[in-house]
């Protein structure tokens, strides 16, 4: 009787698989994106606001609260998509959200809350960081950050894209286009091309709503050789906030009768969408009038992340982990604003040995000088008087250094006395100290990852 029984349960757990909506939330997903649609879409967009509404958490109301609502932008309508699931959920339910996500990881910054993390910021972006990042790329530099730094900001933020801000957070996991289905989360770049000749880049997040044929056709079916696009529901300009568009990848696109490039500098669309000769040996067809269109995606640039059943969900188990990198880039920062400032003062000292050798070995320092002007783009006197050094990094000033006559070395040694080698500590770690108070601020209001959301596609 007992081996009946064994046997009896062993084959009906054999003949009841695990269903799909046991371990995923797309269902949750699309009632939320529905529900949206039908009642928030159109509202206006700005890549720099997000949320159309302070928005409910489980029984509470308006709490989580967005910034120049209505006003939203990509990464904010996915995110107002999934909060809203998650109420759908709690109210079908009963479930009370706040035991899997507390309410703080919604509002707060910083990268141990989910704000960071799901909106794709970037880390080098902040602070001291970003100003620095900022001052290279004026200077036409590339942007030089010590390994030790870079290594640490690479495995804390999902600047990348939503789909590994799911996985980073413990929410779901990515997963292949070829395996995508509605309700998934997509992130993808564009190369839109420019009236001047070659392409510009901007890059999206989206909910995922089916695979789009050549025929302009909305499929569940993933053909390598039909698929061209996708259907998604975000917030673009091209749609003014939330709504739908019909995505197709670069080298197809429907095309569109009187369409043609945009003259307005700086703005960009897509050659694919010209209803030329060229597009139309591609055999493809003229844009369905009710769709709105995106065209010029990169293919190999989608990326895809599935969110996972609340009871699945890790966060307050990986929210640790996050906060505990996020501590130790704190120190890397700290520890890389210290070598800045040093770097800096060690300049200054260099200026003020070249000044105190001027009258007495002209020759030598102004030599020295046309050099670390010409190579550097230093300029010594200035720098002496109290000017702002140019952007430098370690690798710099010690080539400098190396390149510096002993002589103008000794004369910077000598004018350093015990005050000014105590000013010089208090100096380096103020900056350090400051550094992450401006990294800390920074990260409680936000700011937009550039990547995302280009502002210029026609």
């Amino acid at each position: 009787m007992k081996r009946y029984w064994l046997f009896s349960f062993l084959a009906l757990i054999a003949a009841s698989p695990v269903k799909a909506a046991d371990t995923d939330f797309n269902a949750d997903m699309l009632e939320a994106y529905r529900y949206l649609l039908k009642e928030r879409s159109g509202r206006g967009y700005d890549r720099g606001k997000f949320f159309t509404q302070p928005l409910n958490y489980g029984p509470k109301e308006k709490v989580i609260l967005g910034k120049g609502s209505p006003l939203t932008m990509c990464n904010a309508a996915v995110t107002e998509t999934l909060i809203e699931a998650i109420n759908i959920r709690a109210k079908r339910t009963g479930w009370s959200p706040e035991t899997a996500i507390p309410l703080s990881a919604w509002n707060e910054g910083g990268f141990g809350n989910l704000k960071a993390q799901l909106f794709s910021h970037d880390f080098t972006d902040y602070g001291k960081l970003g100003e620095y990042k900022r001052k290279q790329q004026a200077e036409k530099k590339a942007f030089v950050i010590p390994a030790y730094l870079r290594t640490d900001i690479d495995k804390l933020h999902s600047q990348a894209g939503m789909a590994i801000a799911l996985e980073r957070t413990g929410l779901g996991k990515t997963i292949s286009f070829s395996e995508a289905k509605a309700g998934d989360i997509l992130s993808f770049d564009r190369a839109n091309d420019l009236l001047s000749g070659g392409t510009t880049n901007g890059g999206h997040a989206v909910v995922f709503l089916g695979f789009l044929n050549r025929a302009q056709q909305l499929t569940n079916s993933y053909d390598p050789d039909q698929v061209v696009g996708f259907k998604y529901f975000s917030s673009q300009t091209a749609t003014d906030g939330l709504g739908e568009q019909w995505a197709y990848f670069k080298g197809w696109c429907p095309r569109q009768t009187g369409y043609a490039l945009p003259t307005e500098k700086g703005k960009a669309g897509c050659l694919d969408r010209i209803d030329n000769a060229a597009n139309r040996a591609k055999n493809s067809p003229i844009q369905d009038p009710a769709h709105s269109t995106d065209c010029c995606l990169i293919r190999h640039s989608v990326k895809v992340g599935r969110i996972s059943q609340p009871a699945r969900w890790r966060y307050l188990a990986v929210r640790q982990t996050l906060l505990g990198q996020e501590a130790k880039l704190y120190k890397d920062v700290a520890q890389w604003a210290k070598s800045l400032e040093s770097t800096n003062l060690r300049l200054a000292l260099i200026a003020k040995g070249s000044q105190a050798l001027a009258q007495s070995a002209p020759g030598l320092v102004n030599s020295y000088a046309s050099r670390m002007k010409r190579d550097f783009g230093i300029d010594l006197q200035a720098i002496a008087a109290g000017g702002p050094p140019p952007v430098l990094t370690t690798k710099d000033i010690n080539r400098i250094t190396n390149q510096t006559p002993r002589a103008i070395i000794n004369a910077a040694n000598r004018s350093v006395t015990a005050a000014i080698r105590a000013d010089i500590e208090t100096r380096t770690q103020e900056a350090a100290d400051a550094a992450v108070a401006a990294f800390k601020a920074d990260t409680v209001v936000g700011v937009p990852n550039p990547r995302w959301d280009s502002p210029s596609l026609y």
